[in-house]
């Protein structure tokens, strides 16, 4: 049997400090966003980047969104791509820095 669609995508996850977990889409978008509804928490989605590449390399650049923002302690970072060879592999970051820089932020709109 071949490579699944999830095989060949680029996937991104989260661990988030109080257990839960989100992961992008088997196509590493998540699920369509309607705007003008608040999103099941958490929600993770990869917000559009850009990359190049050839067969003996790739580079890319995106944006991950993640709601709602997460409380304090351990949150654990993961990816895979397994048409590249890239098992799940994960870093853990504290996620108390998130909290911090949400103090400096302004609300334009309600």
């Amino acid at each position: 049997m071949g490579p699944t669609s999830a095989d060949l995508q680029l996937l991104f996850g989260v661990e988030l400090p109080d257990g839960t977990s989100a992961r992008t889409g088997i196509h590493g978008w998540g699920a369509p966003m309607n705007h003008d509804q608040q999103p099941e928490a958490p929600a993770l989605t990869f917000r559009g980047g850009g990359g190049s590449g050839s067969d003996d390399e790739v580079s890319a650049a995106g944006n991950l969104w993640l709601w709602p923002l997460p409380s304090d302690g351990e949150l654990r970072l993961l990816a895979q791509w397994k048409g590249l060879g890239i098992e799940e592999c994960s870093i853990a970051i504290d996620a108390s820095n998130f909290s911090a820089a949400a103090t400096s932020t302004q609300n334009f709109w309600p």
